[in-house]
């Protein structure tokens, strides 16, 4: 198995690090500039992965995750990871199912008892939070978060840097676009086609994208 160097150190960076042990990896550190000199899950706090990755790297760290939460940053940040040829890979729970007709993508999190059902396809660095649910057929972009306790019924599309808040729910067969705020407890009964933020039974948009 690897030896990763996890980028974040704050509470995401905790549950990454039970995940990658979970799964063999042995975490070696965690790289935040806001953070250095402290110890998160029993892992030492370096400083900022531009200057501490190449270095890490001499002494054998082969591979990174990055355990941001925010979904843009988590893009531009993956983005200059992945550029130094490090492995990027996934953290999955011990207790998650994920089906064997499954398309998991490098640098994603599956979260203990989250469920990712027959033919799904989940896409690079998205977070598929604790006893989420992704059923079959359903697509979860890039770089998107569908949070705890959240379900997405069969065929449900859901695009790039997608947000899903805690305990959203989407029918089957809807379409949300990328870059959608879905707030918490939303319930998504038809396509989301516009950019913004979504709240309510059904969802309802409430503020327009700048």
């Amino acid at each position: 198995m690897s030896r990763v160097a996890v980028i974040g150190a704050g509470g995401h960076a905790k549950v990454i690090i039970d995940l990658l042990r979970c799964g063999g990896h042995e975490v070696v550190a965690c790289l935040d500039a806001g953070r250095v000199g402290q110890v998160v899950n029993g892992v030492p706090v370096l400083g900022d992965e531009r200057v501490e990755l190449p270095r890490l790297m001499k002494q054998g760290v082969d591979a990174a995750f990055v355990a941001l939460g925010d979904n843009r940053l988590r893009q531009k940040v993956a983005a200059s990871v992945a550029a130094l040829g490090l492995h990027m890979v996934a953290a999955i729970g011990r207790s998650a199912v994920v089906s064997p007709s499954a398309r998991v993508g490098r640098g994603c999190a599956i979260m203990e008892g989250a469920v990712v059902n027959a033919d799904a396809r989940i896409g690079e660095f998205a977070i598929i939070n604790t006893n989420a649910s992704i059923d079959h057929d359903c697509v979860v972009g890039p770089y998107s978060h569908v949070a705890p306790g959240s379900a997405l019924a069969g065929g449900v599309e859901v695009g790039a840097a997608v947000f899903m808040g805690a305990g959203t729910r989407a029918i089957p067969g809807v379409k949300i676009m990328d870059g959608a705020v879905v707030g918490a407890g939303t319930v998504v009964v038809r396509d989301i086609a516009s950019p913004g933020t979504w709240v309510g039974v059904p969802a309802r948009q409430i503020k327009n994208k700048d």
